[in-house]
């Protein structure tokens, strides 16, 4: 399997870096407001490992949260129609926006939480012989979702699970933080 070119991976690592610095700038305002604001890892076994920003709003019964992610999988050989095809970029995104339920347990800073909402997955392929491979498209789908948080203060880590059916269809596990 083939990587992706280095100046398209290292063009994500800066968007990457600047949205990080932006969500840091931002935490403290936001975190005023009654918002939450956070960054995220996730990774996939079909779409290797991505990051982006999240952000929620936590209402009387559920926290609606929303997120992106940029996912760097490996570019190489794909099968279309059982042949093998080789493609020189792969591009994938995922974008979700989730209702969560807190199982709260009183005292304890440890939430667990779950839900469902919705998933909307972008996958781009370039660079196969004769076109063959050749893909520029986007699903949308609906995600089951489970995960625990720990409160520690207005810095909370979380760690999520989330299943897609259509749209990215697969397994995502998801760690990150957020400040609210």
């Amino acid at each position: 399997m083939r990587k992706l070119g280095m100046a398209r991976a290292e063009s994500h690592v800066a968007a990457c870096v600047l949205a990080a610095v932006a969500v840091l700038a931002s935490a403290a305002g936001v975190a005023a407001q009654g918002l939450g604001i956070g960054l995220q890892a996730s990774s996939s076994r079909d779409a290797g490992w991505g990051v982006g920003p999240r952000a929620l709003v936590d209402l009387p019964i559920l926290r609606i949260t929303g997120s992106f992610d940029i996912f760097f999988p490996d570019a190489g050989t794909y099968e279309r129609a059982g042949i093998p095809v080789m493609a020189q970029s792969v591009d994938y995104w995922e974008a979700n926006l989730n209702a969560l339920y807190k199982i709260g347990f009183g005292l304890l800073p440890l939430t667990p939480y779950v839900g469902g909402g919705l998933n909307f997955a972008g996958l781009k392929v370039e660079g196969s012989p004769e076109g063959q491979l050749d893909v520029d498209d986007t699903e949308t789908g609906v995600n089951v979702v489970g995960g625990v948080e720990l409160a520690l203060g207005n810095f909370a880590p979380f760690f999520d699970a989330r299943y897609a059916f259509g749209g990215g269809d697969q397994w995502v596990f998801t760690f990150g933080f957020t400040f609210q």
